[in-house]
This record gives structure tokens, sequence and C-alpha cells, in this order.
């Protein structure tokens, strides 16, 4: 009973735990079978890798991250406002977001640049200011601080629909996370219905990620037809799908794999570092994207697509990016170790800082905690900076669209 009442109340160290079980469970399949799975099978395992060090460390890093560091964020505030956000100022932020959503909807349509595995890129004017609004991004950190406003309805199913006709479905374990902390708290989630959910969830797994492939292959090709793509899976019976599926989904989310191919790899991706033909951890993200193409003749390559270049040397054109964990940047620069702690340290906590004016409820905080498991963890850096920035601009819309702002006592946000 005990233990019910303390996951009750921490639906978070569910999925930790989950994760944590996972990547110990393809550990040891690793150890028995000598091989790695998922995008890294590729690359093999020396004699004298220390597989169980490489997952400790990872476990470790869970650790720290999603429950030493993200615990103390949220014990300072160093930006001394509140918003106060009534029914209006919520209203004006959801419908604005919802503006933005149906504009980049209606971009992407027209350009086809969106479609998740497309290396397609426009230079227009119209393609740089979506760059700089994640429409996507800004919309996780409304559903996660307004929930249950008027324009939440809407501005979710246009989300759902923009993402699924562009072929990406992440966001949707994502509102799964969210929605099963809220059902946990509440008590309206008990094991069985849990263990049931599951079942279900894995069940129409395969339609999802089939419907997934199609919207790629049909983005991707040209000349695609929807009987093209009912042929490939004509091939394919339920059972395979289904175990197909179940085998993607588990190589997906293990980064245990990830972290051992990196460290195989780690000195021609330090070798690429020096070069400057790949960008160390502190310059990926939107910010080194900016600096690139306004100074320099050359972009450099996030490390996870240099990686994907090295498991994959054959492909003429690479259209999909590897983990390479937070754990793998120790193995690449060794000697700046305890940056890369530091600099992942500090972006978290300017997330922190930048949401706790505007929410400190418990499904914020479930959001927040998610965006450091699915991204710091596996060690996407770009992808973390861009929520950071994501995060300046969901300030910068209180500013511009909450008028009750309260200044809040230094005193009042010291760690009791």
């Amino acid at each position: 009973m005990k233990l019910r009442i303390f996951f009750q109340r921490n639906p978070r160290l569910i999925w930790l735990a989950g994760h944590l079980a996972l990547n110990i469970l393809y550990t040891i399949i690793i150890l028995n079978l000598g091989k790695l799975f998922g995008e890294a099978s590729a690359i093999a395992i020396s004699s004298d890798t220390p597989i169980i060090f490489i997952s400790i460390l990872l476990f470790f890093s869970f650790i720290y991250f999603n429950i030493f560091l993200f615990n103390i964020t949220f014990k300072f505030s160093l930006i001394p406002i509140k918003f106060k956000a009534n029914e209006a100022g919520k209203n004006r932020i959801g419908l604005v977001l919802l503006v933005l959503q149906l504009l980049y909807f209606a971009y992407f349509l027209m350009s086809g640049v969106g479609v998740a595995g497309s290396t397609e890129k426009h230079q227009s004017i119209l393609s740089q200011i979506w760059v700089l609004i994640p429409v996507d991004v800004l919309f996780l950190l409304y559903y996660s601080t307004y929930r249950g406003s008027k324009y939440f309805l809407l501005n979710l199913i246009v989300n759902i629909v923009s993402n699924l006709i562009r072929g990406w479905s992440g966001f949707l374990l994502t509102i799964i996370f969210i929605e099963s902390c809220i059902l946990i708290r509440q008590g309206r989630a008990s094991w069985p219905k849990l263990f049931y959910f599951s079942l279900v969830i894995i069940s129409l797994y395969p339609v999802l990620y089939y419907g997934k492939i199609f919207s790629r292959y049909y983005g991707l090709s040209s000349d695609a037809s929807f009987d093209d793509f009912l042929n490939t899976l004509s091939s394919f019976d339920l059972i395979n799908l289904l175990q197909e599926a179940i085998i993607q989904v588990g190589d997906r989310i293990q980064l245990i794999s990830s972290a051992i191919s990196t460290y195989e790899i780690s000195n021609q991706l330090g070798d690429l570092i020096a070069i400057e033909i790949v960008a160390p951890f502190w310059n990926e993200g939107i910010h080194t994207l900016a600096w690139d193409r306004l100074f320099s003749e050359t972009q450099r390559l996030d490390v996870g697509k240099a990686i994907a270049n090295i498991l994959d040397p054959y492909s003429l054109n690479i259209n999909w990016n590897s983990n390479p964990t937070f754990i793998g940047w120790f193995f690449i620069i060794p000697i700046l170790s305890f940056l890369n702690i530091i600099y992942a340290s500090l972006l978290v906590c300017i997330t922190s800082m930048l949401i706790k004016p505007i929410s400190t409820a418990e499904v914020t905080k479930d959001f927040l905690w998610y965006m450091i498991l699915v991204l710091i963890i596996p060690g996407w850096y770009g992808a973390y900076v861009l929520f950071v920035y994501g995060c300046f601009l969901y300030f910068l819309l209180h500013i511009l669209f909450i008028s009750k702002i309260k200044v809040v006592k230094s005193c009042q946000n010291r760690p009791t």
C-alpha cells in the first residue's frame, strides 16, 4: 500500500523505472549475444569494451538529471516575477498559437518542408521564419501550462493532424506521458488499467508506425502512390507488423547500444571535431546554425548526423540522426567531461528558470522532466537548445499577452 501511494504521488518515477529496466535488459542481452541493437547494430563490439562501466555511467546520468538536478532547479527562482494569467490572457496565448500552427501547416502543405526524414531545405524568408518559431515546442509548453483553457482542444487537434501528416509520431508518447501522470496522481490509473492500456497501445502501434512510414515515403517520393504503399504492406501479416513495431519501440528507447557504439567510434568523432567538420556539444543547436549561415562557408555537422554517416557510409543522402547519448561525449572529448556536465546542467536550469514564473503546476514539471529524459539523456543537445529557445519565446508571449505580473520577493524563493 505504501509503495502504491509513493508511485501515485511520483508517477514520473514509474517512467524512469521503465527506462532503467529496459536499458538493464538490453545490457544483459548485449553481454550475452555480443551485438548491439537498433541503429547501432552495424557497429561491432571490441573485446575490451567496458560494457558494464558504460551501463553504470548511463544509469547515473538518469539519476543525476531526472532526480537530483531536476528537484534542485525548482527550489530557486532567478527571475523574480510571477505571471498571473486569467482566462482572457490564456485565451490570447491559445489563439496566437492556433494561428501560428495553422500558418505553419499551410506552409508545409505548400512547400513540403518539414516531413520527418526529409533533407529538403528551403532558403526562403518563410523558411527562416519557421526556423525561428518552433510551433511544436510552443504547443507542448502550452499543453503543459494551460491544458484546460478555451483553445486547448483546437490546438491539440491541429497539432495531432499536422504531426501525423508530416510523419512524426514521437509527440504522441509525450501526450501519453503527460496524461498518464495526471491520471495516476488522481488515483484513476490502477496497475490493471495501465496493463490493459499498454496492450491497446501495443496493438495499435503497428497501424501508427506504418502510417508514419507512409507519410515519410509519400512525402519523400514525388512519384509514390497510395497503391504502391499498400502493395508494400501486403507482404506483412498482422503478427509480423506487431513484432516489428514492438522491436522498433524497444530498440528506439534503449540507449545502451547507442552509448556503446559512440564509445567504439569516439576516436573518429574526436578527429572530425578537431578539423571542424563536426560541432562540439556546446555548438549544437540553433545558435550555431545561425552563426554558420552568417559567417561560415560550411556548416558543421551535429554529432548525431556524423554518427549516422559512419553507421551508413554508403548512403548518398543521410536523412536521420543517431543518439550520441549524454555520456557519449565523455568518450569523444574526455578532457571536457566536466564541462559537458556543467553545460547540460545549465541548459536544464535555464528551462526551469524561464518556465517557473509561468507555472509551477505538477503537469508543467512533468513536461520539463520528460524533456530531460528524452533529449538530454540521449544527447540531443541541438533539440534541447531549441527547447530552451522555445521556452524563451513562450516567456516573451506572456510578457506581451499577460497583463498581471507579480513581483516575487527573493526570500520567498529560498529553499526551505
